[in-house]
């Protein structure tokens, strides 16, 4: 009997440390999969029985805008936000129907103002357990918004490179004929014959000038040259690019604050002049009888940058347009190519700096550029950035 009994102790014993040995298994194992879930790029949610969330990592709370406290709400009160209730109903009624147990769909939805296109993928577990706690489904979401973005860019470029080549080529000759035909058969017409001559051929050169225009846009987008830096002052490239518009446009003020502590900046010259042409060419659009286009630069030591504001008090921009504008052909102006502001986010990008539209309060738009500082650089603007003195 003593040795059944010390048989039972040791299996016991032995069944304690295999329990104990499980136990720190399943540990690590939730361990490393909290690890996995808040690292991964895509969001990860997951729902009981009840249809509330049981998980959800960083990620997930990133892309959709939700707070620390969203764990055990319903995913009718949580995606509400974000989708009309049918389109949440027909989505998550996957989960409890039992046609199939994954299903994927393209999401549009708008997050802080902003559309954002989202992949969600719904895999509902199949499980013995009938807990009203038990996990029943789970939801990966990938955010494509800056995908599609790419795509649509890259299929625009093909396009425009397309266009400016087939374009391009017969424009100069309707141009010099049209500009022949004045010159040679100019003096042959009647007043009013003449007057006839004259306006057509105007507005034939005219015409050719505005599409020569719209085709370099077209060539510059589909073949953005490389950025050639060389360290510049921001400040004489915006005065120099202003002298373009004060004489042309005597009804605008053009209002130019530089800061005298920019340093100077890594630059491609032409590109960055080529941005400002662009932004001041849209705000000269947006205003009709005159206004004000003012232009500050700043040194902004804690973000180590310059930051240059451009504000017109023009027409401004719809709100719902503002994240769609960067886009190749997308363009709130009648004539316009919509390449102009994808442009200029895209020299944005290659100089490592930034473009954000805002709204000019009491009416207006006001464009934020930043640019990083020359960390290279031994200036005393990049002193005043470190705290040194």
């Amino acid at each position: 009997m003593i040795d059944d009994l010390k048989a039972s102790r040791e299996q016991v014993e032995r069944s304690a440390r295999d329990l104990k040995a499980s136990n720190l298994e399943l540990e690590q194992r939730r361990r490393y999969m909290e690890t996995v879930l808040s690292n991964i790029t895509a969001g990860v949610l997951s729902f009981n029985a009840q249809g509330h969330i049981s998980t959800i990592n960083r990620r997930a709370r990133e892309i959709l805008g939700l707070g620390e406290d969203i764990l055990g709400t319903p995913y009718r009160e949580a995606f509400a936000p974000l989708l009309p209730a049918a389109q949440i109903d027909e989505f998550m009624g996957h989960m409890r129907g039992a046609d199939r147990s994954f299903f994927e769909r393209e999401v549009e939805v708008r997050i802080g103002g902003e559309a954002r296109t989202l992949l969600a993928r719904l895999t509902v577990l199949p499980s013995e357990q009938k807990s009203r706690d038990a996990v029943t489904a789970v939801m990966v979401i990938d955010d494509l918004t800056e995908v599609i973005k790419a795509k649509r860019i890259s299929a625009w470029r093909e396009i425009a490179q397309r266009i400016a080549h087939e374009v391009k080529n017969p424009l100069t000759p309707i141009q010099l004929a049209a500009q022949r035909l004045r010159k040679r058969y100019g003096n042959r017409f009647t007043d009013e014959d003449d007057q006839t001559f004259f306006e057509s051929t105007a507005t034939i050169i005219r015409q050719v000038s505005e599409m020569k225009k719209m085709v370099q846009e077209f060539s510059d987008f589909a073949r953005m040259a490389e950025v050639r830096a060389r360290p510049n002052q921001i400040n004489d490239i915006i005065a120099e690019t202003l002298v373009l518009y004060s004489e042309a446009h005597p009804a605008i003020e053009f209002a130019f604050q530089p800061a005298s502590d920019l340093p100077l900046l890594s630059l491609d010259r032409s590109q960055v002049k080529r941005v400002f042409i662009n932004l001041i060419d849209n705000a000269v659009d947006a205003m009709t009888g005159g206004g004000t286009v003012a232009i500050r630069t700043v040194l902004d030591p804690e973000t180590r940058c310059a930051r240059i504001e451009i504000a017109d008090d023009g027409v401004g921009l719809p709100e719902g347009y503002r994240q769609r504008l960067y886009e190749p052909y997308f363009s709130t102006k009648k004539m316009g190519t919509g390449l102009g502001l994808a442009i200029v986010h895209q020299i944005m990008t290659d100089h490592g700096g930034r473009i954000e539209l805002f709204e000019n309060r009491p009416r207006g738009t006001r464009v934020v550029l930043t640019f990083p500082l020359d960390e290279t650089a031994d200036h005393p603007a990049r002193a005043a950035a470190q705290g040194v003195s």
